[in-house]
């Protein structure tokens, strides 16, 4: 490996990444629960408006 490419992997930035695996796994489990409480209870209750919030709050920090 030259050393161009050490310092390109040294200085690289996870945060991208981590943000869209975060935002996967936050809405994954929001849906898998609204899902679930739309059935037991017949109600959509409140995670619709988590969902929709948190999606709105990423796109404008993009």
């Amino acid at each position: 490996m030259n050393i161009k490419n050490e310092k390109k992997d040294e200085n690289y930035d996870y945060t991208p990444e981590a943000s869209r695996f975060t935002l996967a796994i936050l809405l994954a489990t929001l849906l898998i629960w609204a899902i679930y409480d739309s059935f037991k209870t017949g109600n959509t209750g409140f995670q619709w408006t988590l969902v929709s919030g948190t999606i709105i709050v990423y796109i404008l920090t993009k």
